[in-house]
């Protein structure tokens, strides 16, 4: 065979072999697009698969070539860098001036945080919130220390500057006015409320500074400086505090107030108990607030003293208390609703949840009962003493009644003292009898407790007996 043919047969079917790669059904065909699969998914102008590159992605939805997958996806903003950093609605673009925030400037295409530099003009003061501002009077101190109404400029303070509330001029600031400035000798006093001089000191007394439930007393309309006024109670409250002040340079204050005082028997618990464990006088405290009603809180009781009650169980306590009433009538509620709860049990039962709430483990809880209750009486015409320095839920004393105990004290040591003299000095009558034999009992009324002092007897040597007028008695001095 002629080797012409041959060669001439062999590129035809070569030439066939290029143009119809695919044997499919015992004949060949040309390459499709379904025959790129895998790493070669696209088919080339030229009939061959190929991998996909960026400008196979070029339609609208799916315009980036993905570097993982080597897929066509649709772009983010985190395709968007470089001069075009800005993605929007599916295109990065270039920053303008609007993409800055507030705080920020837009320079060389680009947005930076604002400096002072850039606050001119009107505004000239870079504010703490990175936003130009105009400037303000604090924006000015030292030797600059006032804003010029004109030029919004800080200058110097000259004495023109110093209005209230600082009238005073003093060298480079205007400061407020002091009681050393009251030189003028018709108004040398020193008003600390309206910081002002004037001739004479005197408070002004609203309704609401001496609003409590009672009359106004001795109280006006105002009140001199370095004077006192009292306010009176309704019937049935004790007037606590020194009443309304007026201070030497016009400032009123008060510690005037009205107290319900009521005291509380009680089984199963006793003063020693009360002593010895706050968490009683505390759980007490709250209690009385939780029965008394919605308008008393813990800190208008005060005043919790707990001392010797008398009952016919092991252990009896007296618990005296105080709450400040604010409105007129609130009292008749108040003790209603005391009343109430001590005689239905409802104050017991609280009491005692509130103790085991509060692991107390000094008592026996389960023994305790609130057995009556009453409203304390005072002494006519005297006082209950204020608290000084107050009391605080947990407190258990009521120091204003230590100075007339020690009055009492005194006074039973000035008795017993005379008798002492008088027994140990006195001339025995020939007949060896006293000169005061049969003679009855001495009582001197002291406060709120009596002395009494038993009288010689025939045979003498026995002791002289004081009662403190809460029923207890003591034993003094024997006489020899």
């Amino acid at each position: 065979m002629d080797n012409t043919y041959i060669n001439t047969a062999l590129s035809l079917n070569l030439r066939s072999l290029s143009a119809d790669p695919i044997f499919e059904e015992n004949k060949c065909r040309a390459r499709v697009p379904d025959d790129c699969t895998g790493d070669t998914p696209v088919l080339d102008v030229n009939g061959s698969c190929r991998a996909r590159i960026a400008a196979d992605c070029n339609t609208d939805d799916l315009p980036v070539l993905d570097s993982q997958s080597k897929e066509c996806r649709a772009r983010v903003a985190s395709d968007c860098t470089g001069t075009t950093p800005i993605f929007e609605t599916g295109v990065c673009r270039a920053k303008v001036e609007t993409d800055c925030t507030s705080k920020e400037v837009f320079e060389n295409a680009d947005c930076r945080p604002r400096v002072s530099a850039d606050c001119t003009g009107d505004t000239p003061v870079l504010g703490t919130n990175e936003e130009c501002r105009a400037r303000v009077a604090a924006d000015c101190s030292g030797e600059t220390g006032t804003l010029d109404a004109t030029s919004k400029e800080c200058r110097a303070t000259v004495d023109t500057d110093c209005v209230d509330p600082t009238p005073i001029f003093v060298e480079t600031y205007c400061r407020a006015r002091v009681a050393s400035d009251c030189t003028d000798p018709a108004a040398a006093k020193f008003d600390e409320t309206t910081k002002t001089c004037v001739a004479s000191i005197s408070c002004s007394l609203e309704e609401g500074d001496i609003a409590h439930p009672g009359q106004p007393g001795d109280c006006g309309t105002t009140l001199a400086g370095g004077a006192t006024c009292l306010p009176v109670c309704e019937a049935g409250l004790a007037p606590m505090g020194a009443g309304l002040s007026c201070s030497e340079t016009g400032v009123l204050t008060t510690d005037f107030s009205c107290q319900l005082v009521m005291t509380l028997g009680m089984s199963g618990v006793s003063k020693v108990d009360f002593d010895a464990d706050t968490k009683l006088t505390e759980t007490f405290i709250t209690t009385v607030a939780d029965v008394s009603g919605e308008k008393i809180t813990i800190a208008e009781i005060s005043g919790v003293v707990a001392a010797d009650g008398t009952c016919t169980a092991d252990k009896c306590a007296a618990v005296t208390f105080k709450i400040m009433i604010a409105a007129a009538g609130e009292q008749a509620t108040i003790k209603a609703a005391l009343e109430a709860a001590v005689a239905d049990g409802t104050f017991t039962t609280k009491y005692k949840e509130s103790l085991k709430a509060n692991a107390v483990e000094s008592i026996s809880v389960d023994d305790i009962t609130a057995d009556q209750i009453e409203q304390a009486q005072d002494e006519p015409g005297e006082m209950p003493s204020n608290d000084a320095g107050g009391n605080t839920p947990g407190g258990s004393g009521d120091s204003g009644n230590v100075g007339m105990y020690a009055g009492v004290a005194v006074c039973v040591l000035a008795v017993v003292a005379a008798l002492v003299w008088y027994f140990k000095c006195r001339k025995v009558p020939d007949n060896g009898t006293s000169k005061m034999a049969g003679s009855t009992p001495i009582k001197a009324g002291i406060g709120l407790s009596d002395v009494e002092l038993e009288g010689p007897t025939d045979i003498e040597g026995k002791p002289v007996t004081t009662s403190d007028g809460f029923g207890t008695t003591s034993e003094g001095a024997q006489f020899a």
